[in-house]
């Protein structure tokens, strides 16, 4: 729709419905020449940041931009380009939130149960669920079921309180370092592991136990 000018620069101004543009009717008085529509440089920014993956910075960059060309009259363009870098720095901070919360729940972690197959999956898993167990502070958990009397015994002793106890409050509040099984041997009813913990080499050995599998042993 056309409208008398706001700006005063010609008779009438074209309305497209969401903002003043650049075309314009001289309807009255001299012919005024329309003005050129340029590009707003924030929107262009808020672009960029959002392909590249700056994703605050295309938020606020494309919110600034949208404010500036509604209130150019048509003289600045680039609305789609400053919503395009909105939408994409909003899905870049969906996906960083996403990966942050699976980096938090140890959803990146291997599985090392996965990476073996028969009796040494089954020891494999063991590990795992340890793993899992210390990261719990579950000390009923990892000294009555996974591992044998007697290294329970020995921890208990070590540590001068009950292997449940010392489970239970050692590093209460902190993520267990991954438990990597780097290789893993069966003779009979004893298995043995090359385990990676943080940045130490361990050696576990484990012992058959009414038809499961338990830690017997853990050798730095």
């Amino acid at each position: 729709m056309v409208y008398p000018d706001p700006y005063h620069q010609a008779a009438r101004r074209y309305w497209d419905g969401r903002q003043w543009t650049g075309h314009v009717d001289a309807a009255t008085g001299a012919p005024v020449a329309s003005q050129s529509t340029k590009t707003n440089g924030w929107a262009i920014a808020s672009l960029v940041l959002g392909v590249l993956g700056g994703s605050v910075l295309a938020i606020v960059f494309g919110l600034v931009a949208r404010g500036q060309i509604r209130k150019s009259g048509g003289r600045q363009g680039g609305l789609g380009l400053a919503t395009a870098g909105i939408v994409l720095g909003c899905l870049w901070l969906a996906l960083i939130a996403t990966v942050v919360v699976l980096g938090l729940t140890g959803s990146f972690d291997d599985s090392n149960a996965q990476r073996f197959s028969g009796e040494r999956k089954r020891v494999a898993q063991v590990v795992d669920d340890v793993e899992s167990g210390l990261d719990d502070n579950n000390g009923a958990r990892v000294c009555n079921e996974l591992f044998t009397e007697r290294w329970a015994a020995l921890v208990s002793r070590g540590a001068g309180k009950s292997c449940v106890a010392f489970v239970d409050d050692v590093e209460s509040g902190k993520r267990q370092a991954h438990l990597d099984v780097r290789s893993l041997t069966i003779a009979g009813d004893v298995a043995t592991a090359r385990i990676h913990e943080g940045g130490t080499d361990e050696t576990w050995r484990f012992l058959r136990v009414g038809g499961g599998w338990r830690v017997d042993e853990i050798r730095k």
